[in-house]
């Protein structure tokens, strides 16, 4: 009896650095999540090179599954852990290459114009604009001198920082429209009747911010109030989290042979 209690105690250990099925299922939703959420901004903007990662990532995500569904918990936690190591690179990549560039291009694009009108609401606009995008470099310079092991927090300040550069470019389209709307269409120049004031618009009301602020964009440009300098959809888009127009949700399009490729039969 003492020697299987001493050999209950020996074990123990080993037993206890399984990881479970319920672990496994959340580190493996977390990663999902991860490449869900870098997908948009990669279908918008990514080149080649960006995408071949998320591709190689999805690949080895998909190998992850395979060791899941087939009760390998040790070599799904394995891969799982190499796969967040290649996830924080990618967003790296994302922010550093993508995010933070457009961002300051858009918000720099026409500050000189917003500056030489004096247009207090538009300076506003902007000044808010550069203020997320010093939140996001600060979160996304926090994540990659963040200690090297704790990968999911780094990816975490990641996500944050492109959350902030969205909304930064938002600002930017903002004070855009602001700047360049006619004087009488401004909303301190509109006039309001009582029965508009009663009986609003259901579709206005059903309309998201998105879908108001993009028509005032695609309006504004119809009507050559100014120029469209920098694939101002696709950013707008973006900004909202959208796929921009004619663009490809490059994650639910890879090819199923290049996530599961067939392999050599043995000799």
């Amino acid at each position: 009896m003492r020697l299987f209690l001493f050999l209950i105690i020996l074990a123990f250990p080993l037993w206890s650095n399984v990881p479970d099925r319920v672990e496994i299922e959340r580190h493996l939703g977390e990663n999902r999540y991860y490449m869900e959420f870098a997908n948009m901004g990669i279908s918008n903007f990514g080149d080649q090179a960006i995408q071949k990662k998320l591709t190689e990532i999805a690949r080895k995500d998909f190998v992850s599954y395979q060791l899941y569904l087939s009760g390998r918990y040790n070599e799904c936690f394995r891969d799982i852990e190499a796969i967040r190591e290649e996830i924080v690179n990618l967003y790296e990549s994302l922010f550093y290459d993508y995010y933070e560039k457009d961002t300051l291009f858009l918000l720099n694009e026409h500050s000189a114009s917003v500056i030489s009108r004096q247009d207090k609401r538009a300076m506003k606009l902007l000044e808010l604009g550069y203020r997320d995008l010093k939140t996001a470099r600060v979160k996304a310079n926090k994540a990659r001198y963040y200690q090297k092991n704790l990968k999911a927090i780094k990816i975490y300040l990641y996500i944050e920082a492109i959350k902030y550069a969205r909304q930064a470019k938002r600002y930017a389209f903002l004070a855009l429209m602001e700047l360049y709307t006619p004087l009488p269409e401004k909303r301190d120049f509109q006039l309001q009747t009582l029965d508009e004031a009663l009986n609003p618009e259901i579709e206005k009301e059903l309309q998201t911010q998105f879908q108001i602020q993009n028509y005032r964009l695609v309006n504004m440009l119809g009507r050559n109030l100014f120029q469209d300098t920098y694939h101002y959809g696709t950013h707008q888009a973006d900004a909202y989290g959208g796929l921009g127009p004619g663009k490809r949700d490059f994650l639910h399009t890879i090819p199923l042979e290049q996530l599961n490729p067939p392999r050599s039969a043995k000799p």
